[in-house]
Order: C-alpha cells, then structure tokens, then sequence
C-alpha cells in the first residue's frame, strides 16, 4: 500500500474515532458537569462535602478541555501550514502558562499545505517537545522553528534550561510515554527524531 493510501486511510480512521468521542465521552462528562453544578449550587454554602465537589467540578472541567483539545486533534482538516504556526503558538494558553518562559514560533522559508496527517503528527511531535520544556526544563526562554525546505521541512525545539538527564532522554520518564511517543509518531511519517541535551 503507498504512502499516500496510508494517510487517507488513518485520516478517515481518525474523524471516526473524534466523532465518536464527541458523541459518548466528551458530551457525557459535560452532562455529568452540569448536573454536578446543579448540585453545588443547591447545597449549603458551609456543606461539609462542598470544598470536595468544587475540586470534582474543577477536575471535570480540566477533564472536558482536555478532550476537546484531543478531538480538535483528530479532526484534522484540510488546512494550510499556516494553521500548524498558529496552533503552535496558542500553546502557551492552552497550558494556562501566564508567569512562566517567553516563548517564540519563528517560520522560515515559505510555508505550504501539508497532508493533514504529517501536520498533525508534527504538532503533536512539536507540542509534546514543548510541553516537557514547560514542565520540566525550568527554563527562561523556549522557542520553536519552523523551516520549511524545498523537499522537506524541518522542525527545531530549544530552550535555556537544565538540560535532561541522560537516563531519561534514552528510555523517558518511568510511566509516561512523552518520549517513545514522540519517536513512535516521527516514524509513522518517516521523519527522523533527534533529542539532545547539555547534561550528555
């Protein structure tokens, strides 16, 4: 099977799995949200169990974000590369990151459509890189690069933090898949992944 087909085929696979996930989970938790809301509103302000059903209804509403964020993902559109910078750059929102490290997309050369699958794997690669730069870099500045080649485009991450321990960077952290993911979704598209660190 070409390339090509491959993409087509998970493309339609994922609108499936979005829909699906639009009508069942995302829409049950909201439902469940707002009839827990109800609830909070009706009991009495010095409630014993009202401090924990306030922490219930922020979870659920990070819960309910978060969804949403994981089914605008999947319904990839036919868009242009423009969309990939844009989304890149509401990153910093999304993570509700107000006080922490300047960050910067910078885009060289001219940007074109991408197969809305390689797009998708690239932001996923890119948010995931700069995600981790957020949460554990303790850095100052973190910025993304975007240069678009005539045959292929390049994608570079940085930041002036810590650095990554050498354990991690070649196993990742023990129970999350932050790393392997990223190399999982590179070679789905047949890009190359390279992760280095000043602690190496």
């Amino acid at each position: 099977m070409r390339l090509g087909s491959q993409f087509e085929a998970r493309l339609a696979e994922r609108t499936r799995i979005a829909q699906e996930l639009h009508d069942t989970l995302s829409q049950g938790v909201l439902s469940a949200s707002m009839q827990l809301n109800v609830a909070n509103d009706q009991m009495a302000p010095h409630a014993p169990f009202k401090p924990l059903v306030g922490r219930v209804l922020e979870l659920m509403r990070v819960v309910v974000d978060e969804g949403r964020n994981a089914v605008r993902g999947l319904r990839v559109g036919k868009g242009g590369s423009q969309d990939l910078t844009q989304a890149f750059s509401r990153i910093p929102v999304e993570l509700s990151v107000h006080d922490g490290p300047q960050f910067r997309v910078l885009v060289e050369g001219a940007p074109r459509a991408l197969h809305p699958i390689i797009r998708d794997e690239v932001y996923r690669i890119g948010r995931e890189a700069i995600t981790n730069a957020y949460r554990h870099s303790g850095a100052k500045s973190i910025q993304l690069e975007l240069e678009y080649a005539s045959q292929e485009l390049r994608m570079l991450v940085r930041d002036d933090g810590g650095g990554m321990n050498p354990q991690v960077l070649q196993t990742g952290r023990e129970g999350h898949c932050g790393l392997p993911g990223m190399r999982e979704r590179a070679q789905k598209i047949g890009a190359k992944l390279k992760i280095f660190s000043n602690k190496t």
